[in-house]
C-alpha cells in the first residue's frame, strides 16, 4: 500500500518495530504493523506512548474507518498481551472501525494458540497466517 508513515517506531531486541500508515487512495484506511518482540523491561512506558500516538495520528473518526493489523511477533510476554488487548479495545471504540481487519502471524503451536485467546478476549476476528507455509 502506498501511503503515509504516521508514526515509526523501530525495534529493539525487546521491543517491537511498530510503523501506522495511511493509505494515499483511500483516507480512511490505516494500516498497522507490528514486528519482532514484545518483552520490553518496562511495558507502561513502551506501550501507553505507542497508544496515545495511535489515537492522536488517526484523523478521522466514524463508521467508514478501516484499519489492517498485521502482527509478525516472535515473542510476547503476558503483560505485553495486556497492552495489545487494551489498544484493540481503544482503536474498535474510539474510531467506531466498521472494519477491523487482524492479521495474525504465527509459526507454532504457542503463537497461534497466543492469537486465538487476544480473538477471544477483543471479540474480533483474526485471519491466522502460517509462515510455515
Amino acid at each position: 500500500m502506498g501511503g503515509n508513515n504516521l508514526f515509526v517506531y523501530l525495534p529493539t531486541n525487546k521491543t517491537p518495530g511498530i510503523r501506522l500508515s495511511s493509505s494515499d487512495k483511500d483516507k480512511s484506511l490505516y494500516v498497522l504493523s507490528v514486528e519482532g518482540r514484545a518483552i520490553p523491561e518496562n511495558p507502561t512506558d513502551f506501550f501507553n506512548p505507542v497508544i496515545d500516538k495511535l489515537m492522536n495520528r488517526i484523523p478521522d473518526k466514524g463508521k467508514n474507518n478501516k484499519i489492517i493489523i498485521d502482527l509478525k511477533l516472535d515473542y510476547i510476554n503476558s503483560i505485553s498481551v495486556k497492552f495489545f488487548i487494551k489498544m484493540f479495545r481503544e482503536l474498535k471504540e474510539r474510531f467506531e472501525f466498521e472494519n477491523i481487519v487482524i492479521n495474525w502471524y504465527y509459526d507454532d503451536d504457542d503463537t497461534y494458540d497466543l492469537g486465538k485467546d487476544l480473538e477471544f478476549m477483543t471479540g474480533l476476528d483474526f485471519n491466522f497466517v502460517d509462515m510455515d507455509m
